[in-house]
């Protein structure tokens, strides 16, 4: 989970950088104003609806997180019969 939470955050922050460094040379520029998308939910960028929810990979995530709990916790220690 720990894992998790590290990559939305280096996301945020490969977003910010993206939004907030245009080029000098950029066709449109609005002063005062980042184009940096979300990273959960929906924002208006200019005359654009930016909206992002992480669906796919949400719930495989969650699926896999939940499948390690359930083998950790149900998992039978081996027992060695000897003969």
């Amino acid at each position: 989970m720990l894992l998790g939470i590290v990559g939305l955050y280096d996301f945020y922050l490969w977003e910010y950088d993206y939004g907030h460094t245009l080029d000098a040379k950029a066709p449109i520029k609005v002063p005062g104003m980042a184009y940096q998308p979300p990273v959960f939910g929906s924002k208006m960028l200019l005359n654009f609806n930016a909206i992002s929810y992480p669906y796919w990979g949400g719930l495989f995530l969650g699926l896999s997180i939940l499948s390690s709990f359930l083998a950790f916790f149900t998992a039978k220690k081996e027992t060695i019969y000897k003969g």
